[in-house]
């Protein structure tokens, strides 16, 4: 209406032209676009649509100038970022009856939060047990990298849209061209989803109607999966820089008036709003990483956000997909708190005297040796007597840089600690207690390092009686070589004289035998000349 636009007019600051007013110069801005130096309406659809991108812009120009102005009243500027303290409100996954450009950024942020949440707490958990020796039960929580891959990734998604969104800003484009731009981009993401494994897909139907691919695609999301409607795509991801600027230059307001210079470079993915989320997405993942963090999960426990109602089945699958199951499992079985053995030792170490510290020697084996100590007479219960309760073996784990303890295990750590600074007699106790142990320790030391040298001499006795056999074996064994070559050459004439003896009574036979075949001969051939 007429008063709504002179209202928002005030509002912006829009200064009026030479006769024009500033309701007029602010419609004119909103409903017209220049083609070639000549100024053409636009339809209903794309002035809403200009009118939502100043909306917008407006919106962020005064959140951050609102934060930029608190933090100047509070003087934050001049604090540490290291003291920095910061809450985040994480996306919340949306699927609603109908889905379109917004659904699908909060979805791809809430997937990327997701699996910093998995890589954080499981995955750089375990690492962290592997690296320290702990003995742990192994974890493996959802991977959604090919989600996020599909949608973020060079020729994924946003990398489509972003293209179709360029080559329709080069041109100004027609009215009726708009729907074609989003029936093309839907087509596109379904040739893409050919080469995923069926992380895109075309629904049978949606809001009861069949569905085809120049108009719908299903996301296999982590949470569940989602059908979009490509109408709309194009058009909300352009970002209308030009009549933007114009509109917030033209403002009076100091928390509006922009630079139009500070747009930046105005490529093809920065004129578009999915490249721009993408970093400011990036951007979010990069101060996380650097940071420590602790979270809430939240849980709805219905659809109806009704009172006393609980659905289980929604509970359990929110829980599913949020890898709370593992994590509760990891958890469960894990060593929340942990100290570096380097801190217990400037705890305790002060409380001993020199000659006690001296027997720990130096370093980190001097720091592990006293905690282990600690842990070990907190273990047998020998500080009951100043109020300590006892601490069970299950309680904590070594490992090779820092000690962990299970959920709510340390606080017999912590007692010892306050009772000593605040009760100097229970710390002369409490250090009477740990000299004794490190004496009856080095006790135990020296004698297993007799027991060692005793062993140890033995076995280099036996060592020389070996030897001494082995010299004894090595000499007969010589002597029977020797022996047997001697042997050897005194039968060998005897082995040649039998031999030749062999051979004569040989041939003396051979030749006897012939005789005797030859005179039986002749006398057979003389009885036949007689018959």
């Amino acid at each position: 209406s007429r008063g709504a636009l002179e209202r928002a007019a005030s509002l912006l600051g829009v200064a009026a032209d030479e006769g024009v007013e500033a309701a007029e110069v602010l419609l004119a801005l909103l409903t017209e676009v220049k083609v070639l130096d000549r100024t053409r309406r636009l339809s209903k659809a794309k002035a809403e649509a200009q009118r939502d991108a100043v909306a917008r812009a407006v919106y962020v120009t005064l959140f951050d100038g609102i934060v930029t102005l608190i933090n100047d009243k509070l003087g934050s500027a001049a604090v540490s970022s290291d003291s920095d303290i910061g809450v985040l409100d994480i996306f919340g996954f949306e699927n609603m009856p109908t889905n379109s450009f917004e659904q699908l950024c909060i979805n791809y942020a809430n997937e990327k939060l997701h699996q910093f949440f998995l890589q954080q707490v499981i995955v750089q958990e375990q690492a962290e047990y592997r690296h320290e020796g702990i003995a742990f039960r192994e974890v493996t929580p959802q991977d959604n990298s090919a989600v996020i891959d599909l949608l973020a990734a060079e020729a994924g998604v946003f990398d489509l849209l972003n293209s179709i969104t360029g080559d329709s800003m080069r041109l100004a484009q027609l009215d009726g061209q708009s729907r074609q731009n989003n029936d093309h981009f839907s087509t596109k993401v379904h040739e893409l989803g050919g080469k995923t494994a069926g992380l895109i897909s075309l629904p049978r139907s949606h809001n009861r109607r069949p569905c085809r691919k120049e108009q719908v695609f299903c996301v296999a999301h982590t949470a569940e999966s989602v059908v979009y409607t490509a109408d709309g795509f194009v058009e909300k991801n352009k970002d209308d820089d030009a009549t933007v600027a114009e509109v917030l230059l033209r403002s009076s307001h100091p928390l509006l008036r922009r630079d139009p210079a500070s747009g930046g470079n105005r490529g093809r993915t920065s004129r578009c709003i999915a490249g721009k989320f993408q970093r400011q997405v990036d951007a979010l993942m990069a101060e996380l990483a650097e940071s420590s963090c602790h979270y809430i999960r939240c849980v709805k426990p219905n659809e109806q956000r009704a009172a006393g109602v609980f659905d289980a089945g929604k509970v359990y699958q929110q829980l599913k997909v949020g890898g709370m199951f593992e994590l509760l499992v990891l958890m469960s079985l894990s060593y929340p708190t942990r100290i570096p053995y380097s801190d217990l030792f400037a705890r305790y170490g002060p409380l001993l005297h020199d000659d006690a510290l001296s027997v720990l020697g130096d370093g980190a084996p001097a720091e592990r040796l006293l905690v282990t100590i600690i842990l070990s007479l907190l273990q047998q219960g020998k500080f009951e007597q100043v109020g300590v309760d006892a601490l069970q073996l299950e309680d904590f784990a070594m490992g090779t840089s820092k000690v962990f303890f299970r959920p709510q295990k340390m606080e017999p750590v912590e007692s010892l600690r306050e009772i000593c600074a605040g009760n100097p007699q229970a710390a002369a106790e409490v250090a009477q207690v740990i000299a004794a142990e490190i004496r009856r320790r080095r006790i135990l030391r020296v004698k297993a390092a007799f027991r060692a040298c005793v062993l140890l001499g033995r076995r280099a006795r036996a060592l020389r009686s070996l030897a001494t056999v082995a010299r004894q074996l090595r000499v007969v064994t010589r002597v029977r070589s020797v022996a047997s070559r001697w042997v050897r050459r005194a039968v060998e004439p005897l082995r040649r004289r039998r031999a030749a003896a062999v051979t004569v009574h040989a041939a003396l036979r051979s030749f006897s035998a012939r005789r005797t075949l030859e005179r039986l001969r002749r006398e057979a051939r003389a009885g036949r000349v007689i018959r």
